[in-house]
């Protein structure tokens, strides 16, 4: 989330209906200086650095704890919270919330349109437009297991016209053999195939 107009932050929310927030005080007070103060009735934990760790910032919210490194983003979690409005409220998001796998390690849920609120951490061209028309929500569902993390997940396009999903339509499903030779300590795998191409360039020339 941003933090103030040129700087940005992460905020981390969890369930934790059993966590000690003084016993957690307690465990961290070698890394950090503690002090509280009441915020819209809940109680704001500050955390001053005694090293080069940035400092940390937290609430308990019934059992909703979060944490960042922001001051401002943790008061904003605590106002959001009181104001009893929810991102599935959004239509676009609740229909991507539906998608998700109950089973899965974790649920991933990015909003890509105002990703690029973060990208001036990282890339000095982040103005450039085609970073402003990203697509809007994108969920995954992450499993792990052993050295690897499988990934899937939908993404909710912007093209209200849905002739972006008629590219694929009468296509065969796509075969996947190209796993098949990487090697099991590859740090990364991304694969991108079109089993009937023919169909798929008349859907092109049809639609764009």
């Amino acid at each position: 989330d941003e933090d103030g107009v040129n700087a940005s932050a992460f905020i981390f929310y969890t369930f934790a209906h059993d966590l000690q927030v003084n016993s957690l005080v307690r465990n961290l007070s070698r890394q950090y200086r503690f002090s509280s103060y009441p915020y819209n009735g809940k109680t704001l934990f500050m955390g001053k650095s005694t090293g080069k760790t940035p400092d940390l910032y937290f609430s308990q919210y019934g059992d909703l704890f979060f944490f960042s490194s922001s001051k401002l983003l943790v008061e904003q979690g605590i106002r959001q919270l009181d104001s009893n409005t929810s991102l599935l409220k959004q239509p676009d998001f609740k229909f991507l919330y539906q998608t998700k796998s109950n089973s899965a390690q974790v649920n991933l849920f990015i909003q890509l349109k105002e990703s690029n609120t973060l990208l001036r951490d990282w890339f000095y061209n982040y103005k450039n437009p085609c970073w402003q028309n990203l697509a809007n929500w994108t969920a995954l569902d992450l499993n792990f297991e052993k050295a690897q993390c499988d990934m899937s997940g939908v993404l909710q396009l912007k093209d209200s016209t849905l002739q972006f999903l008629n590219l694929f339509s009468r296509a065969p499903a796509r075969a996947d053999y190209a796993k098949q030779p990487i090697p099991a300590n590859a740090a990364a795998y991304v694969f991108y195939a079109i089993k009937d191409y023919a169909s798929y360039y008349g859907n092109l020339k049809r639609h764009w």
